[in-house]
Formats: C-alpha cells, structure tokens, sequence
C-alpha cells in the first residue's frame, strides 16, 4: 500500500518542512509506505535558493546579498533538511501532476494552510478535484487559515470535500464548520508536529546547544510595534538576550543576536533551549508546546483562530497577549507554564491524532 501526501513542502520555511517530514516520517515508522508529491516549479526553486530576477537595483542587491556566508549555510542547512524528505519523482507545475497524477491507494492532503482561500478560490489543487470518485481521499488536520474567507466560499468546498472519505483539521471551529455547517463529518487533531515528540525531533538535532547560555528567542512574521516593545520589555524584564530567527533574510527588529543561517534542524534547537519563546507564528506556538517551553504568543492578523483552537485544547489561553499591559501582566504574574496541568490533556490528544492517521491511512477490510 502507499500513501501520497499533498503538502507544501517547496519553500524555505521551518513550519511547512516540519509538518511535512513528521507526518511523512511517522507513516513510514508505522509501516506505512508514503512521500510527498513533489510538485515544485522553476520559480519555487529558485525562491529557495534565494534568487530574484535580475532586474532593477533591489533585485540585484538581494541577489548579491544571498552569496553572503550566513546565507549560503541558511541555503546548505535548508537544503540539508529537504534531503530528509520522502519525495516523489519531481512535477514541474500543478498542472504537469494533474494531467499525470500518481496512483495511490490513499491519497493524503497534509497540514498546514492547504485550503486558504482567501480572496478567492483559484487554486484548488488541494482539493483533489482532478482524482476520481474511487480513489481514497483523506485529509489530515488540513488548514483553511482565515475560516471567514472559507465561510464564503462554502459551496466549492463542499463539492470538492464531499468526495474526502475521511476528513480532519487542525482547528476546532474549522471541525465545527465542517461538520455542522457543511453537513460533512470532520473530526479535529492536532498539528503533524506532535506526531513526533521532543525526543524524537532531538534525533535530527546537533546535541549541542547553538546559542549558549539563558535566552529570549523570537520568531514570527509581523512587523509591529507592539513586536518591537515586547521584545524590548521581556529583554530589559528578564535581563536575557534575545536571539531572532527568521525565515527570510532580513528582519524589522533588533536582536542581540539574529542567527541568520537557521534550517529546520537548527530552528529545533533554537527552540529547545531557550528560557522563553516570543513568537506570533502556528508553529513557533506548536513546537514550544512540544518541548514544553515557557512562550508568549503575540496576537496579530486574521488567522489566529488556529492558534488561539491550540490554546484553548490546553488550557492556556492566557499565553496570547493582545497588547503591552497584558504582555507586562503575564511577566509580573504567570511567566512560567506548569505543564503538569495540561499533561494529561495533551497526551490524550497527541494519542487521538496519532491513531486517527494510522486508521485512516490504512486500507479497511471493507475498502
């Protein structure tokens, strides 16, 4: 039997990678046969080799910029990590898979944003509308991002869901949207990145510590000023330094240290030994929960629904902050996490998910 995943996987960015590789590396460790379709066009190569058209000053400045030395091991350690990827042979562009879709007895579409429509919904490749009636479709903990922007479009994706045998997602009100609104049974698990626990994820790990010493790390992807005073509070309150990582190359804020060259594995270990992570990002929030981190969440956008689901699973809502006062309060009085309150919880659900996708990637006696 193999399983193929749709996911995205082809692009520089920490999240979409690890979810990726954990749900790819747990099937597999199950005795699952499975890899990812491996659709990834000439623009997406390049943007992960961090090359621009070389037109107009900027452009060629950039491109200068990524034969940097701490750009070139960001490139090297990113691709290093994709090397750990189970792939399918390579599809130039959506439509070149399209017109030559694998035949997979389980055809898998993976987590993360797969289903945003915001705007509207012009790409429906995750969807699976090019496979047939027959085929087996599941999708485990998919993400629609901005379930608003889903409510609108409620009548394409029932049409295209309604074909799913099995269905599953990453927030509760998308579970709830789904099921009650859409008339199509969803059941809610976690994000793929807890198929793999802290131990499992130190095995793709270097052992020793990257930034030495106690620290504030931060990741995410606004560029506020409400980002810039919190880092400054927490650095100036808790008397550490403060390390950036970013998937980009660049970054709006001031850090003691901004480790410009993290991959994935060193994105992992950043996370592990921090004192405290302050990040605005899913998976910054889902990793620090893995490792049983202290963290702060900072509010921010639209699509904080799967953030604030997470939260909510484990009793610790009051890890998103909305604003410096509430930021200073959760300094003052409830700084540290005692996981010892939400163990239980988080193992039940770790379970839940891990034998959902096992049983739903598996084929039935009666399938």
């Amino acid at each position: 039997m193999k399983v193929g995943i749709y996911t995205i996987h082809a692009c520089n960015n920490f999240g979409a990678l690890l979810q990726a590789y954990a749900t790819a590396h747990f099937l597999n460790l199950h005795n699952i046969d499975a890899e990812i379709v491996n659709v990834e066009s000439k623009a997406e190569e390049n943007a992960m080799q961090y090359k621009l058209p070389w037109k107009g000053l900027k452009n060629v400045l950039l491109n200068l910029f990524a034969y940097t030395p701490a750009v070139l091991a960001k490139k090297k350690n990113f691709m290093a990590f994709r090397k750990l990827l189970p792939l399918s042979g390579r599809f130039l562009s959506q439509q070149d898979y399209i017109d030559n879709p694998i035949k997979y007895d389980v055809h898998l579409v993976g987590s993360d944003q797969v289903w945003n429509v915001e705007g509207r919904l012009d790409n429906a490749f995750f969807f699976l509308p090019f496979l047939d009636s027959s085929d087996k479709c599941v999708s485990f903990a998919s993400s629609f991002g901005n379930l608003e922007a889903a409510r609108n479009q409620r009548a394409e994706i029932v049409k295209y869901l309604g074909k799913f045998k099995y269905r599953s997602v990453r927030e509760s009100d998308a579970a709830r949207f789904l099921t009650a609104e859409c008339s199509l049974p969803t059941d809610n698990v976690l994000d793929p990145t807890f198929l793999l626990d802290a131990q499992e994820w130190e095995q793709i790990m270097e052992k020793q510590a990257i930034v030495k010493g106690k620290y504030i790390m931060y990741y995410g992807f606004d560029t506020s000023d409400f980002c810039a005073e919190a880092i400054r509070l927490l650095k100036k309150k808790l008397g550490m330094p403060v390390v950036g990582v970013s998937v980009s190359l660049h970054s709006p804020y001031s850090f003691d240290c901004f480790y410009q060259q993290a991959g994935p594995r060193e994105f992992l270990n950043l996370i592990k030994n921090a004192s405290l992570i302050l990040t605005s990002s899913f998976h910054g929030m889902a990793l620090s929960l893995n490792f049983r981190k202290d963290f702060i969440v900072l509010k921010h956008g639209t699509r904080m629904s799967r953030m604030e689901s997470l939260l909510a699973n484990f009793n610790l809502k009051n890890r998103l902050v909305y604003n410096i006062e509430t930021l200073n309060d959760l300094v003052n009085h409830n700084l540290h996490i005692n996981y010892c309150d939400c163990e239980n919880t988080i193992s039940e659900k770790v379970d839940y998910s891990r034998k959902w996708l096992v049983k739903h990637t598996s084929i039935q006696p009666n399938e």
